[in-house]
């Protein structure tokens, strides 16, 4: 039993060595053995990764909906002898197909300059005149959806931000829709109840539609919008068919579902302090950085560590929150000083956060701007609490001015009298510990002495002149 205990004791005592020099170096050897290791395994784990498919489009033609670039030389046949009714017929079929993203026989889709630019059609020249007169009057929405697909395929990949992918969605809901209403136009044309005169007047709110879309998309495009700038692009179209019911509500929608994904950001940083913003889209910028250059001397933070450490984005601030973007700053800026007290200074019940109020878009605001005003509110008075309450900043104050504006006079000529001798010498031979004994005597005989903060003076012998420290 001794034998056992002895074994047991010392293997304790030798768990709880302190690393040697020896050890030390056998870890440091083994970090780095590892750290080759691993560098070794990053070209197989290359090769193993999943292709990327951002381009997939182009890779995978026929799974887009968009017309596919065929080279097909084969012409079909003349159709000038076909009776009038049966080219009708025929043309119909085509159209409904080039309508759908599908190439036709006599009606042909032209490749694109890029894949912002509009499509252009070439209409058999054996179709008769009148015919193809009203095929050419519909072909510009087959150019409209081109586009819109286009923009949605492109808009879905991650680069373009949260904003772009909720608007590429509630298009791509249009789209679902207008695929059903093109079958429904082919189960008439197989009853032979569709001619080119109603397939005209069908499709007059379905054109307008997409020429809203497709005007949204090229102003995107252009702009290469993301975040902020594609809601303030949204948001000046939708003020811009304030006259036309149908394309505002349209605009309205649009806008709806592209502002989710930001006001979700914007929520976070109203309520938490928090920036959410994976892809650069978000007006508050959380400048990381500064975190790590704050504390590296002190242990204090600057100054300017605040107004560095939190700053906006002029691109990315929407329109409509043009005149409240300060106080969306300030906002998040209070909660996160707030929780930084509080980590040291009170406890996590001691900031209750108010109920979470979703943000929902609204054309004039009445929907968005009282809840950003009740969280400013709120953080403003958290902190103002927490400065007068727990800081006793009024006092602290006052103790400032008792010290720096010499309010307390007998103070000031009594620290001059005690260190009188010290501070005629040179620098280099002045001793900081007795001037420091010095201070506090003066300070303790004071009538300052009932300060309540008077342990928080200290004095600091700086070795530049006054010149220096005025102008730096």
């Amino acid at each position: 039993m001794e034998k056992k205990e002895k074994a047991v004791k010392e293997k304790k005592t030798t768990r709880s060595l302190p690393l040697s020099s020896s050890n030390a170096t056998a870890a440091v050897v083994d970090v780095s053995s590892i750290h080759s290791h691993l560098q070794k395994l990053i070209p197989e784990v290359e090769k193993k990764k999943t292709k990327d498919m951002s381009n997939w489009s182009y890779l995978r033609p026929y799974m887009s909906f968009d017309f596919v670039d065929d080279n097909s030389s084969v012409r079909p046949p003349p159709i000038s002898a076909i009776p009038w009714q049966s080219q009708e017929n025929i043309l119909l079929d085509d159209l409904l197909s080039v309508l759908e993203g599908f190439q036709g026989k006599y009606i042909v889709a032209q490749r694109v300059t890029n894949s912002y630019s509009p499509r252009t059609f070439i209409v058999a020249d054996s179709i008769e005149p009148t015919l193809r007169h009203l095929v050419q009057q519909i072909l510009p929405l087959a150019s409209d959806h081109s586009i819109v697909i286009r923009f949605i395929q492109e808009k879905r990949q991650l680069k373009w931000g949260r904003v772009n992918q909720a608007l590429a969605s509630a298009m791509n809901s249009f789209i679902s829709d207008y695929t059903v209403f093109i079958a429904q136009l082919e189960s008439l044309l197989r009853k032979n109840q569709l001619t080119l005169q109603n397939i005209w007047f069908y499709l007059q709110s379905t054109i307008q539609t997409f020429q809203v879309l497709a005007k949204i998309a090229n102003s995107i495009n252009e702009s290469e919008a993301i975040g902020g700038q594609t809601l303030t692009i949204l948001h000046e179209e939708t003020m811009h068919y304030i006259t036309d019911n149908n394309a505002q509500k349209l605009c309205m929608f649009l806008i709806g579902e592209a502002s989710i994904p930001y006001f979700e950001s914007l929520q976070r940083w109203l309520h938490k302090g928090i920036v959410f913003d994976p892809y650069m889209e978000f007006l508050i910028m959380d400048n990381v950085e500064e975190e790590a250059d704050a504390n590296k001397v002190t242990g204090l933070y600057s100054d300017s560590y605040w107004s560095k450490r939190y700053t906006i984005c002029n691109k990315n601030v929407p329109v409509f929150l043009n005149v409240v973007q300060e106080i969306i700053l300030r906002t998040g800026r209070y909660l996160n000083v707030v929780r930084q007290c509080s980590e040291t200074t009170r406890s996590s019940a001691d900031f209750a956060v108010p109920p979470v109020e979703k943000l929902v878009y609204s054309l004039h605001g009445e929907q968005y701007l009282p809840i950003i005003e009740k969280a400013y509110q709120f953080a403003s008075s958290t902190l103002l609490d927490l400065l007068l309450t727990k800081y006793d900043i009024i006092n602290r104050i006052k103790s400032l001015k008792r010290y720096f504006l010499m309010e307390q006079g007998d103070f000031i000529v009594q620290l001059l009298d005690l260190c009188e001798e010290e501070l005629v010498k040179p620098i280099s031979e002045v001793v900081p510990s007795r001037l420091q004994s010095l201070f506090e005597l003066a300070l303790r005989t004071s009538t300052g002495k009932h300060d309540p903060y008077k342990e928080d003076v200290t004095l600091t012998i700086l070795t530049e002149n006054n010149t220096y420290q005025i102008f730096t």
